[in-house]
């Protein structure tokens, strides 16, 4: 049973590698695979309210912000992970943002308050990442170019 655990947790940990180093090899400039990141993660923090149909927004908000989709789509798995832990204070946020404004319509309150919250979590999620996202892929095209650099200044001594 521990071989087949640890199995799987060595299968996650290559799964999240490949995906990370997918994400860094996108060509472009670091702002727009930034941007499209972002976006997807947004996009997944307002799916669960939506109940899926925020999916759809998935091309025509890349497009908007001028990116890639597949880094959006890479940000929006990433989104999976992270956007559950939230549900609770995505609620909390958006009660507290209209919680007067619905004040007689429990039930529309509720919803509109779930989206509202979670809405607000993402833009600061999004926020959030596409920062993160801009330094990793900055410093990982760094290296890399130091690297070729070294390896070029290697071959042409020899």
């Amino acid at each position: 049973m521990k071989l087949f655990i640890r199995t799987k947790g060595r299968q996650y940990k290559r799964y999240v590698k490949f995906y990370y180093l997918k994400l860094l090899r996108i060509h472009g400039a670091a702002s727009i695979v930034a941007r499209s990141f972002a976006a997807g993660l947004f996009i997944e923090f307002i799916t669960l309210p939506t109940l899926g149909a925020a999916f759809l927004l998935l091309y025509p908000l890349t497009r908007l912000v001028r990116g890639r989709f597949s880094a959006a789509l890479i940000g929006f798995v990433a989104g999976k992970l992270i956007a559950a832990p939230f549900l609770y204070m995505n609620y909390s946020i958006g009660y507290y943002v209209v919680h007067d404004l619905f004040h007689s319509v429990m039930i529309g309150g509720r919803a509109v308050a779930f989206l509202i919250g979670s809405g607000i979590t993402g833009i600061v999620f999004a926020f959030i990442s596409y920062w993160i996202v801009f330094i990793l892929m900055n410093w990982y095209r760094k290296q890399r170019l130091e690297k070729r650099h070294l390896r070029s200044k290697v071959g042409s001594a020899q």
